[in-house]
C-alpha cells in the first residue's frame, strides 16, 4: 500500500451560497481578522462567548449538566457546575479557534500544535496495515484530523450543520491541508475504499441512532449508546486511539496537542 502525501494548503476563500446575507458576511470579515490577531485575543473572546453560551444556551448546558452529573457523581455540587462553565469556556475558545485554523498560516499553526505518534503510523503505514485513529467526540475533535491531515492524507465522517456560517467555515478549516470527508449517508464502502487508497481515518462513533442502530456499553459506569461500526472495520484495519488535547494553560504556545498511541491490543467485536 502506498503511503498517500498530504496536500498543501488550500484557498484562503470560504465557499457561501449566492443568496446568504450581510449578517454572515460580517461575521466571517470579524473571524477573519480575529485570525490575524495574537491568539491571547482570540482565547479571552472564546471565554466571554463560552460564557454567553451557557447563560442562554438553556439545551445545551441541560445536556452537559447531565452529562457531568452521570459521570463524576464523587464530585460536589459546586464542583460539577465548576466544570460545566469550564467546558462552555472551552467551547467557545474551540469555536474561535475555527478561524486561526482556516486563514492563520500554516507556520503559526505548526508552532500552535504539536502531534506525536506520527512515527508509528507511518511505519503501519509501510508495511500495508489500514489505520482508523478512535477519536473522542469532544470539543477538539475537529483540530485533530486537521493536525493529522497535514502530515498524512485523511479523512473523516461529518454531519452537515444548519448554519450557513458554520458549515462554510468548517468546510475551510478542515479542508486547510488537504483532508477529505464523506457523510453517513455514503456508508461503509466509502469508508473502506478509502482506507484501502491508505488514507488515514480519524472516527468519532459516539452518536446515538436509537436502539435499532446502536448497542449499549458502559462509559464512566453508565450504559450509553455508540454505533457497532467501528467492530466491523477493526476486522479491516489497525485502531488506534487518539485525543485532541488543549493545554489548561490558555496561555500556552501549544494551543492543541494531538497524541496517538500504539494499536488497541484487544480490538472491538462487531457488535460494540
Amino acid at each position: 500500500m502506498a503511503i498517500v502525501k498530504a496536500h498543501s494548503a488550500g484557498s484562503s476563500f470560504v465557499r457561501l451560497p449566492p443568496q446568504t446575507g450581510v449578517t454572515v458576511w460580517v461575521a466571517l470579515a470579524f473571524l477573519w481578522l480575529l485570525s490575524r490577531m495574537p491568539l491571547g485575543v482570540s482565547r479571552a473572546l472564546g471565554v466571554v462567548l463560552g460564557g454567553l453560551m451557557h447563560r442562554v444556551n438553556a439545551k445545551r448546558r441541560r445536556i452537559a449538566r447531565t452529562n457531568i452529573d452521570l459521570c463524576f457523581p464523587e464530585l460536589s455540587t459546586a464542583q460539577r457546575a465548576r466544570l460545566l462553565r469550564r467546558h462552555f469556556r472551552l467551547l467557545g475558545q474551540s469555536y474561535l479557534d475555527t478561524a486561526f485554523v482556516a486563514w492563520g498560516s500554516e507556520r503559526r499553526f505548526g508552532r500552535k500544535t504539536r502531534l506525536t505518534g506520527l512515527d508509528y503510523l507511518r511505519s503501519s503505514l509501510a508495511r500495508g496495515r489500514r489505520i482508523i485513529l478512535l477519536a473522542p467526540h469532544c470539543v477538539g475533535m475537529n483540530v485533530g484530523g486537521i493536525i493529522i491531515s497535514r502530515y498524512h492524507s485523511a479523512f473523516a465522517m461529518v454531519k452537515p450543520q444548519r448554519s450557513t456560517l458554520v458549515n462554510g467555515l468548517l468546510e475551510k478549516a478542515r479542508s486547510r491541508y488537504g483532508a477529505h470527508f464523506i457523510t453517513r449517508e455514503q456508508g461503509l464502502r466509502a469508508v473502506l475504499r478509502r482506507l484501502d487508497e491508505g488514507m488515514i481515518f480519524h472516527y468519532s462513533p459516539d452518536e446515538d441512532f436509537g436502539p435499532r442502530r446502536s448497542v449499549f456499553v458502559p462509559f464512566f459506569g453508565v450504559s450509553t449508546a455508540t454505533l457497532p461500526t467501528l467492530g466491523r472495520l477493526a476486522e479491516r484495519a489497525r485502531v488506534s486511539r487518539a485525543c485532541c488535547r488543549k493545554p489548561a494553560d490558555t496561555r500556552s504556545c501549544c494551543t492543541r496537542r494531538f497524541p496517538i498511541f500504539p494499536a488497541m491490543t484487544a480490538s472491538p467485536t462487531r457488535h460494540a
